[in-house]
């Protein structure tokens, strides 16, 4: 049946996850877009229903989403585009919106023994740059990624539209800096702290060991407590006025250096 109406009960609760409120507190959150649905799909997402707008949806492109909905019991409500309107909340209309489950990783989820390499975050409270920075670790193989001293939702819908649904891919928990340091440590991985005032250019570093990459927010960078704990300090040079580069820039340059370095050695 065509859900026509803000007043239906299933819609004015669905609405209420475009709070952070109402996400922490039902343990829920809302994906918008195709592309994004499919990806939390194929990550084993636990998605608890689907809207979908007839007039918007690309049935031969996304037609076997809705199929996998329906062998999995996934419920799908048809409706119309005042309602798509009010659900949808990106600069796309592909006719999808989702609720998820997410799951809500904890330290002792990742094995960092067998961690390679990883991500610290410090601070971050964008949602479009935790996400690009997600979509960037997915695309490398960053094995896990800690989110310290922040107040940022992982599963903000700005963090999932960002990561293009790389979100519920990549192991990602929000832990303090303490907690964080005392991981690494115990399980040997070298921290590669990036500080802007720092001596050592990040492509004189050495990758090639278990390495835990700390990257802080633009607005203040990293504390003290990681620039003192850190193994080495690296900086991303700079040729113009700016001073900074975006934080999902400065991730991807440093975790392809990781990457470049560990290729070259194994291809030797």
């Amino acid at each position: 049946m065509l859900i026509t109406s803000l007043q239906n009960p299933r819609i004015k609760q669905v609405l209420k996850l475009r709070t952070s409120r109402a996400r922490k507190l039902r343990g829920l959150t809302l994906i918008d877009g195709s592309r994004e649905i499919l990806t939390a799909f194929r990550s084993g997402a636990d998605l608890q229903e689907i809207f979908v707008c007839p007039r918007f949806f690309d049935q031969h492109a996304y037609g076997f989403l809705l199929r996998q909905a329906a062998v999995k019991r996934i419920p799908v409500h048809e409706v119309s585009p005042r309602i798509y309107a009010k659900l949808s909340f990106g600069d796309r209309e592909d006719g999808l919106v989702a609720v998820c489950h997410p799951r809500r990783w904890q330290l002792n989820d990742c094995d960092f023994s067998r961690i390679s390499l990883c991500l610290i975050l410090e601070g971050i409270e964008k949602p479009g740059n935790l996400g690009a920075i997600l979509r960037t670790a997915d695309a490398a193989g960053v094995q896990a990624m800690l989110v310290t001293e922040t107040k940022t939702d992982i599963y903000h819908p700005n963090v999932i539209r960002a990561s293009m649904g790389t979100v519920f891919r990549v192991p990602a928990v929000i832990c303090g800096n303490l907690e964080a340091h005392k991981l690494l440590q115990e399980n040997g991985l070298q921290i590669i702290a990036t500080v802007c005032q720092a001596d050592t250019v990040y492509t004189d570093i050495r990758f090639l060991d278990p390495t835990a990459i700390v990257l802080g927010s633009e607005e203040k960078g990293l504390s003290r407590f990681w620039t003192t704990h850190a193994d080495w300090q690296v900086k991303i040079p700079m040729q113009g006025s700016a001073d900074s580069l975006n934080v999902s820039v400065s991730a991807a340059l440093l975790v392809y250096e990781a990457l470049r370095q560990r290729r070259i050695t194994a291809s030797a």
